[in-house]
């Protein structure tokens, strides 16, 4: 199972939106609908903190959002 995090889905491999899961970077986040902005890094998901680093490291469609400089 590749999206452990999707509370929805309908069987193992199956997400909770009804279609099959894609994590390419296993980071326990789905491109489909746990909205993985960056399935090739680890460290980009979600789950993550941010980071004073100029990328979205929590795909929430804000940079360094709450960082200061």
């Amino acid at each position: 199972d590749s999206c452990p995090n999707d509370l929805n889905k309908t069987s193992p491999g199956i997400c909770g939106c009804g279609i099959l899961e894609t994590d390419n970077d296993n980071d326990g986040y789905d491109t489909e609908c746990d909205n993985d902005c960056n399935d090739t890094n680890t460290d980009i998901n979600p789950g993550a903190e941010e980071v004073c680093d100029g990328i979205d490291n929590n795909c929430n469609e804000e940079t360094d959002e709450d960082l200061r400089f």
